[in-house]
């Protein structure tokens, strides 16, 4: 029972690294996981070389630590072998080519979005988003989205200890706006964004429920501010159109 205990410390303690070598945007050092995780240097070290043996993690000739192909590999795997995430991309895609701006599929994870699928604008466009990263949920539409699909009891227990940070000036950091906004996407369905997440950039989303209403995904379209509202609100209707098509095809998987 000791030595199992111990194996599943191990995987955790390897998990955590991965997770956080993911999450950073810079490539990590040897030092900065020893001041992150409470491990001996040797554990910190086993773990990193098996984990470099086996190809999720890489390393430069400086010494920096980042994430590997086999990480690609497996992420690329869930995506071709899951018949939702695949009938998802069609439908991502779909929304990109008939309105040619940044379309955004997305899941939840605790309080952050974790992006999917992304297809850009024909437009220059630059947005705080990339395919595999993390970004704090109540800063972006689809993320609001999802978190609508949540009661406002069990909102406060997720930001219970969870700071609502800022990425621009525009970032929702009060607790009683967002619930405001929280009860405006529950009626309509539709969460809105203004240059919340990315300077010069306005969004609009929409959940994908399960059937029991537990958000399952998001989907995002990302506007230019100077794009007049009208040229947004055409979208809705197929961002409408896909919520009830990939809502109606989870339920064939539940």
């Amino acid at each position: 029972m000791e030595i199992q205990e111990k194996g599943h410390r191990l995987l955790k303690n390897a998990l955590e690294i991965l997770d956080y070598v993911a999450d950073s945007p810079e490539p990590i050092t040897f030092n900065n996981l020893k001041q992150q995780f409470k491990l001996s240097k040797s554990s910190i070290y086993n773990l990193l070389q098996t984990m470099l043996l086996t190809g999720y993690l890489e390393r430069d000739s400086a010494g920096h630590y980042s994430i590997g192909i086999r990480c690609f590999r497996t992420g690329s795997a869930f995506r071709v072998s899951n018949p939702f995430e695949r009938r998802a991309k069609e439908v991502v895609e779909g929304i990109n080519t008939a309105c040619k701006e940044t379309v955004h599929f997305a899941v939840l994870q605790d309080t952050d979005v974790v992006y999917i699928y992304k297809f850009d604008s024909i437009h220059a466009l630059r947005i705080y988003s990339q395919v595999g990263k993390k970004i704090p949920a109540h800063t972006t539409a689809i993320g609001k989205a999802m978190l609508s699909g949540y009661s406002d009891e069990e909102l406060r227990s997720f930001y219970m200890e969870t700071k609502l940070v800022s990425l621009t000036p525009k970032s929702i950091t009060s607790f009683r706006v967002l619930l405001e906004q929280m009860h405006e996407v529950r009626r309509t369905s539709i969460a809105y964004e203004q240059e919340e997440s990315t300077p010069d950039v306005k969004c609009v989303a929409v959940p994908i429920m399960n059937s029991k209403k537990i958000p399952v995904a998001g989907i995002s379209v990302a506007f230019p501010v100077y794009r007049e509202d009208k040229e947004v609100e055409k979208v809705i209707p197929l961002l409408l159109k896909a919520k009830k098509d990939l809502e109606d095809l989870y339920a064939m998987y539940e």
